[in-house]
């Protein structure tokens, strides 16, 4: 059987987190019924609705109530208007308390859901207490737009004097740019669709367990070991430079979503933690187990872009079938 995107790739494509019961029903796909106790029924209706027939692909059908059980979509293109139950037009959003629940229970934070004024898709989860004395606040953001988690981050910075964590559905949505702000702070932005993984009946697994990314972290030394590789990631007008040991190795990709910057973003943020998942990019990157791994047949994909990595930053990266994916143990990331 195909296997299915990740639960948070799949809410990912969702703008606003909220549409109607049909509509959930296709984004979600095999989700779908295991996720309804996370859905719950508002009071807006929708006023267009996806246009079923082969028109216009941005055609959204309009939605006229003309009486109390006699309510069409219209299409634009001039198709047949389609009948429509008041069931399909009633807007259906997440239930915000209880998928925050279940991940702060799944990942051990210590709940205490709060909203973040002016930013409606995030929230204060908790705090994670990686010691006794070390008690560090997660926030959540399920923004799907780079920018808004930018946004989000600068002012979440602005008020906290402490390092945090911040939990976004996909990496894609946390650019080099608001890497840059959390670094200094030696906070740090992970990605659920790394962290926690959801089948199909919303039984949870961790895929890293937070704590293991937590080491070093707030307190870190600023200084190296002596044999250290620094690796550093700098945004620039031209793109992301990647620099090691202080040589700038230049731009490694122009597009975010590539491939190749997703796998290297990817052991850029999991530097320090240990093995990652060959799971994590399988997901990242939407291969197969069969795609991903090598036969006699068919060479191993993400040994070709590891191979391009390697030959481009000029530092070791460890493939191990039984353990997963790492840079060597002297590579450290840059805390400037």
């Amino acid at each position: 059987m195909k296997k299915s995107l990740s639960l948070w790739r799949t809410l990912d494509r969702l703008s606003g987190l909220s549409t109607t019961l049909p509509q959930w029903r296709t984004v979600l796909g095999g989700y779908f019924q295991a996720f309804m106790p996370y859905l719950r029924v508002t009071s807006r209706k929708a006023l267009g609705i996806p246009c079923p027939t082969e028109c216009d692909a941005a055609c959204r059908r309009r939605v006229v109530e003309h009486g109390q059980d006699d309510i069409v979509g219209v299409c634009h293109e001039g198709n047949r208007s389609i009948p429509l139950s008041r069931q399909d037009i009633v807007i259906y959003e997440l239930h915000v308390r209880k998928i925050c629940d279940r991940l702060a229970d799944v990942l051990h934070v210590e709940p205490g859901l709060e909203e973040i004024p002016g930013f409606p898709m995030a929230w204060r989860l908790g705090v994670f207490a990686a010691t006794p004395a070390n008690r560090i606040p997660v926030f959540l953001s399920l923004h799907n737009d780079p920018s808004d988690m930018h946004n989000l981050t600068v002012q979440i910075l602005l008020e906290s004097s402490h390092p945090i964590l911040l939990l976004g559905m996909t990496r894609a949505v946390c650019s080099p740019r608001t890497g840059s702000l959390l670094r200094p702070r030696n906070s740090r932005f992970l990605a659920l669709e790394e962290l926690v993984e959801f089948n199909e009946d919303m039984t949870a697994s961790l895929m890293l367990k937070l704590k293991a990314c937590i080491p070093g972290f707030p307190g870190d030394s600023e200084t190296y070991p002596p044999d250290a590789i620094v690796i550093d990631r700098v945004a620039c007008e031209d793109g992301v430079h990647w620099v090691v040991n202080g040589e700038d190795k230049g731009v490694l990709f122009k597009r975010r979503e590539s491939i190749r910057a997703r796998i290297i973003e990817i052991l850029f943020e999991q530097i320090g933690i240990g093995w990652i998942p060959h799971e994590t990019f399988q997901h990242a990157c939407a291969w197969s187990p069969q795609r991903y791994f090598a036969n006699s047949n068919n060479p191993s994909i993400i040994q070709k872009h590891l191979t391009e990595i390697r030959n481009f930053l000029n530092v070791e990266i460890l493939f191990r079938k039984d353990h997963g994916v790492r840079f060597a143990e002297k590579v450290v990331k840059s805390r400037k």
